[in-house]
């Protein structure tokens, strides 16, 4: 059963019980993104879409397609594209990302699965989208470097304390690491997320002030506010 989600300017999601659900982690790498007006991504893994809906929004500029292995999740995917009213804004397409790829892109993006094992989603497509067993980064990392142009960017999110095993995917795909974010709790915390964005050939990384989601009492900052289209208002007093 679909359920819907909101989230901003009457924009909904609608999301099933077979789809990896829409993450903090997802919303935050879509605030992350930047690109060029004119320029062409892909998502890879869009699931049911919900990276994908946010990604296009805050690209308004640029077309966005998505391929996604399971059929369940890319129909829902559509479904949201067209009741977003995204239709035009980009080709969402069932395949696996780790095939036929060209060099046609100019970035992509993608939440790869973070998980090494433990316990199964009773589900199987849940499953596949959560743990790196089925998809390990580094074969997503060696895709992205098919499909990406010439100095094309790939932009993803991944564990803060993994980023040793994100380094040496990328490495091994031939890209490195330009740009970089870490997200923190509140200050004082460790980095709990990291969010990168690699090119090929790239030079010194520029690493970005770090991201908090609460301050030292516990409010969602400002920031995380901004992200998530709230009034800092909002959450005020609860």
């Amino acid at each position: 059963m679909a359920q819907t989600v909101e989230l901003f300017d009457g924009y909904t999601l609608l999301q099933g019980d077979d789809c990896f659900p829409l993450t903090t982690d997802s919303v935050l790498l879509a605030d992350f993104l930047w690109a060029r007006p004119g320029q062409r991504g892909l998502e890879m893994g869009c699931g049911c879409g919900g990276l994908w809906v946010l990604a296009a929004l805050h690209l308004p500029g640029c077309q966005l397609d998505g391929v996604e292995l399971e059929p369940g999740p890319l129909a829902l995917a559509r479904e949201n594209q067209a009741r977003c009213g995204l239709s035009r804004r980009g080709v969402l397409w069932l395949g696996d990302l780790r095939q036929g790829a060209e060099p046609r892109y100019d970035f992509c993006l993608c939440n790869p699965p973070y998980h090494r094992g433990g316990a199964a989603c009773q589900d199987p497509a849940r499953q596949r989208a959560r743990n790196q067993r089925h998809t390990p980064l580094e074969e997503v990392c060696q895709a992205a470097a098919r499909w990406l142009r010439a100095k094309g960017s790939f932009f993803f999110c991944w564990p803060a304390r993994q980023l040793d095993q994100a380094w040496q995917a990328l490495g091994q795909a031939g890209m490195a690491p330009c740009r970089l974010r870490f997200v923190h709790h509140r200050p004082g915390a460790p980095a709990y997320l990291a969010l990168v964005e690699a090119r090929r050939g790239a030079g010194e990384q520029q690493v970005l002030a770090p991201l908090f989601l609460q301050d030292e009492e516990g409010r969602e900052t400002g920031e995380y506010c901004r992200i998530y289209h709230r009034s800092p208002r909002d959450t005020e007093g609860g």
